[in-house]
């Protein structure tokens, strides 16, 4: 039998999960292939680099079967591994298929005017629901069903095509917790290398007391996850300034509405994990940002990259505007709305404390 590859072994031997392995000739899974396709290829020449201490960088990347929408990094025998769980992926298509059926967004794609914009028939957080269902053994009746979809065919197409950049902010945001040296750190510092989204198993795995204090260590695995973020934004939005979009679908799209859906995208991935901790129960975990500081973070980024650009209030505003939008068409109590103009805390700077351990690549 021929050796399993790298991220199989580590799922099985060290996570105990079994990794999911998409196959991109069957339709159920194809985003799932294209998703993780495109982000290989993307990043084919810059996966490696060496920091101070004299490491080397290799990463592999793939997702786990699992009912919960989750995301990490990670780090075993000196590899790196940043991975998916089958559900998020699950749960960003449907929220983003939920999204088109609105009218009110995206209005110039497809025939807007022709969605009936419903509420969640359910009451709940689209995908989430789903799983919910799934997990009871349950399906989901064709009279809630047909509500769960864009009528019009170029905006269920258009949904397909959000859900794929959410997603790429996940993978980047993973990748970048590696390269910027955040998972080596917390290995090194005793701290248990895994971080995820959510709470999961193997972050806990491994901690040993530390020299620093609960409050140092919570303030500092704040600033990598808005370092995280910030980092995944500008990638997004580089691959569609430089044009290099590796998805025929996407890249043929007008450039500012790339634009516009890879950062609408960003902001949605802060609400969803909220949404999925005020789902699960789960309490706000010392290991990240509260969602409305990751968003106000994520605002700054925009600006910062996009500012300088003619028009870029109005531009921005829309974003906002569309968020806002989904949001009420949603129905759902939150705090993460980008109109909240939430001002972040001080953050840890990172850059000496990190010094030792950042990934770079050879010029």
């Amino acid at each position: 039998m021929p050796e399993a590859d790298p991220f199989t072994r580590y799922a099985v031997e060290r996570l105990r999960s079994t990794p999911f392995m998409p196959d991109g000739d069957a339709p159920e899974e194809m985003a799932f292939a294209a998703s993780l396709a495109s982000f290989r290829k993307l990043h084919e020449r810059d996966w490696g680099g060496t920091n101070a201490r004299g490491e080397a960088l290799f990463v592999d990347a793939g997702y786990l079967e699992s009912m919960t929408p989750n995301a990490f990094a990670d780090i075993h025998d000196d590899r790196h591994f940043i991975g998916m769980h089958q559900a998020l992926l699950v749960t960003i298509m449907d929220l983003a298929l939920f999204a088109f059926t609105q009218s009110a967004l995206f209005p110039t794609v497809g025939d807007a005017e022709g969605e009936a914009s419903p509420s969640p028939a359910h009451g709940g957080v689209p995908g989430l629901y789903l799983l919910e269902l799934t997990l009871r053994g349950e399906g989901v009746e064709a009279e809630l069903a047909k509500h769960r979809v864009p009528q019009d065919a170029d905006r269920h197409v258009m949904a397909v095509y959000l859900a794929m950049l959410m997603a790429r902010f996940v993978w980047e945001h993973e990748l970048a917790h590696c390269q910027l040296g955040h998972v080596l750190f917390l290995q090194i510092e005793g701290q248990g290398a895994h971080l995820s989204e959510a709470p999961f198993g193997p972050e806990l795995v491994g901690r040993q007391p530390s020299r620093r204090s609960s409050v140092e260590l919570s303030a500092i695995r704040h600033a990598f996850e808005l370092e995280a973020d910030a980092t995944a934004l500008r990638n997004c939005i580089a691959i569609q300034l430089e044009n290099i979009e590796n998805i025929p679908g996407i890249r043929a799209l007008d450039p500012g509405l790339r634009i516009q859906m890879s950062v609408f995208g960003a902001y949605l991935m802060t609400w969803l994990f909220e949404a999925y901790g005020h789902h699960a129960a789960i309490e706000g975990a010392a290991s990240h940002p509260e969602p409305m500081m990751r968003l106000a973070s994520l605002q700054r980024t925009t600006r910062t990259l996009l500012g300088a650009l003619d028009g870029f209030d109005a531009f921005h505003q829309g974003i906002v505007d569309q968020f806002e939008t989904l949001i009420d068409a949603l129905g759902v109590e939150t705090q993460v709305r980008p109109s909240l103009n939430t001002t972040a805390s001080t953050v840890t700077a990172t850059v000496d404390l990190l010094a030792a351990f950042r990934f770079v690549q050879p010029s």
